[in-house]
């Protein structure tokens, strides 16, 4: 009986899984529980602009889930740290609950740092389920990440958020 359940169970989460194409990009533990962290350049916008697209981005977000959070510095979304002499400029953080009928929490850590050359902006964006024993995720942190960026971006402004750069939130093997 219990093999049943469990069964069904799965059968329950896998038909209520991310299912946007967006979603290709399964983690399975490598934090651990399942996460994503991407590095996306936005080779010609300052760190300012950039900041209010993903605030305006995670303001709700393009499905009207996501959250942003107060910082540690007492700002919603994001904190400005460049006059502290800091690596990067701004650090923000969104929640994002997922869709019916499983409303599960992933938090969405961010950075905003200058490029090298001083002309444009590098995002390291975290996202990481906060239920314990996500060890598979269904593509659901990339997703949580790659939605906002594609909402507030053409796909001709960035480069990078192909795959996580750590090893996690892989692209899918070729067929």
């Amino acid at each position: 009986m219990k093999y049943v359940a469990g069964l069904l169970l799965a059968l329950a989460a896998a038909a209520t899984a991310c299912d946007d194409a967006l979603c290709q990009n399964e983690d399975c533990g490598s934090c651990g529980n399942s996460c994503c962290k991407l590095m996306i350049t936005v080779p010609a916008e300052d760190t300012a602009s950039v900041m209010s697209k993903l605030y305006d981005g995670f303001n709700g977000g393009p499905d009207g889930h996501y959250a942003l959070q107060m910082t540690a510095e007492g700002t919603l979304g994001f904190a400005d740290l460049s006059p502290y002499g800091k690596p990067i400029d701004y650090i923000g953080q969104a929640v994002h609950t997922t869709l019916a009928p499983n409303y599960y929490n992933d938090t969405i850590n961010l950075s905003i740092a200058k490029t090298e050359d001083g002309k444009g902006s590098v995002i390291e964006a975290f996202s990481i389920s906060q239920i314990a024993g996500a060890y598979c995720d269904a593509g659901q942190n990339y997703f949580n990440i790659m939605q906002v960026i594609t909402s507030v971006y053409d796909s001709s402004d960035y480069y990078g958020g192909d795959a996580g750069f750590d090893g996690s939130c892989q692209q899918p093997a070729s067929a």
